[in-house]
């Protein structure tokens, strides 16, 4: 039965490394019997989950560069902020609708970005966060050449296990050519 047991895993090991069925594989394998046949076999299955463990990473990292793409891809603002309100990610679309770079913002406190915007407003906005986990409303901000821009936002705050805030993730849309055709459109 040991035998039996040993040529199988002899075979095993030459289908996983590729070689061929030869006397001096055979030979190699009849060396590693007993707990040695067990301690290679251990060794194999350990490289291949080392394999797999890399390739899982490679496919995340892929995932990830995609995800990113899309985020940078999209018409709207997206601009991500960490639990202590610093920048930590802004889209093209948020470069073009506050006329700031990435490079500009990122790391800055919320302040720099929404710094227009009443700071009471802003601490009723946070509140509601803190407790409802999601807040959207309409808000009148400022593109950095001084043009007044309305804005929808929509925000969404991501927790770990423990519950606590580690993201807030804010979706920006300039709405001002929507709100002058309204009132536009109520003029006539």
């Amino acid at each position: 039965k040991q035998d039996a047991l040993m040529e199988n895993a002899g075979r095993m090991l030459l289908n996983v490394f590729k070689l061929k069925h030869t006397e001096d594989a055979r030979k190699s394998v009849e060396f590693f019997g007993g707990f040695g046949l067990f301690a290679l076999l251990l060794i194999v299955y350990t490289f291949f989950k080392i394999l797999q463990d890399n390739n899982l990473k490679s496919k995340l990292a892929k995932q990830n560069e995609f995800l990113a793409e899309v985020v940078n891809k999209t018409s709207d603002a997206v601009v991500t902020f960490n639990q202590f309100h610093m920048v930590t990610s802004w889209n093209k679309a948020a470069e073009k609708m506050y006329g700031i770079k990435a490079e500009d913002v990122i790391g800055c406190k919320k302040e720099f970005v929404y710094g227009r915007i009443n700071p009471v407003e802003i601490k009723t906005i946070t509140e509601h966060l803190k407790k409802e986990g999601h807040w959207s409303g309409e808000f009148k901000d400022t593109h950095s050449n001084g043009t007044p821009i309305d804005v929808f936002v929509s925000i969404t705050v991501l927790k770990n296990e423990a519950e606590e805030i580690i993201k807030y993730i804010s979706i920006n849309i300039d709405i001002t050519e929507q709100k002058i055709a309204t009132q536009k459109i109520a003029e006539l």
